[in-house]
């Protein structure tokens, strides 16, 4: 079984706090304490969406966890003393050049996912919220974070993942599936605009 709990990419360094199941800090660790313990933290999920009701979606970059995976619009963890809102922000932001504002699409809910492989061995449980926005304008990826992103219907996307025709990560899909079952929230955002 592996016993490295990082990639060689990984930052050791950054503290993320570690929350009880209500969101209530409980204490503090490393990025990889967290994985190797399976100690839940917050993240959040941001998709966006363009006037069509298309969502944009990224292929993750080598240097990550689930490399060349593709996966929502973006995903963030939520740095030590920052709110949920404030990282989807951020989150847009670094890996994709956007700045727009967001709006809760799903409340707290917990993710948990094993990654085992010959290199690595990293256990997420998350905290997560999931946040969107509407965006047509220019997006520029970030490339130490996405390998490549582009547009699609969600119909579409949830076809070609239950084919396998393509590697989504397993939270974007939890959070497609969401968005697939309740329509209603992403008619919303885009008449909200």
């Amino acid at each position: 079984m592996a016993t490295n709990y990082l990639n060689k990419n990984l930052k050791d360094k950054e503290t993320v706090d570690i929350v009880d199941k209500k969101g209530s800090v409980i204490g503090q660790a490393t990025r990889s304490q967290v994985y190797k313990q399976g100690l839940l933290h917050p993240t959040v999920n941001i998709v966006v969406i363009n006037k069509k009701g298309e969502i944009f979606i990224q292929q993750r970059s080598e240097k990550k966890i689930l490399p060349l995976y593709w996966d929502i619009s973006a995903s963030e963890h939520i740095k030590s003393g920052e709110g949920y809102e404030s990282a989807a922000i951020r989150g847009l932001d670094e890996e994709l050049s956007i700045t727009s504002p967001v709006k809760l699409l799903r409340s707290k809910h917990i993710q948990r996912n094993e990654y085992i492989t010959k290199e690595i061995c990293l256990i997420e449980y998350e905290l997560v919220e999931l946040y969107g926005t509407v965006y047509d304008g220019k997006i520029k990826i970030n490339p130490l974070e996405v390998s490549e992103g582009k547009f699609i219907a969600m119909n579409s996307l949830k076809e070609l993942i239950e084919r396998d025709k393509i590697k989504f990560s397993p939270w974007g899909f939890d959070e497609i599936n969401y968005l697939l079952n309740n329509p209603n929230i992403i008619s919303e955002l885009i008449n909200q605009t």
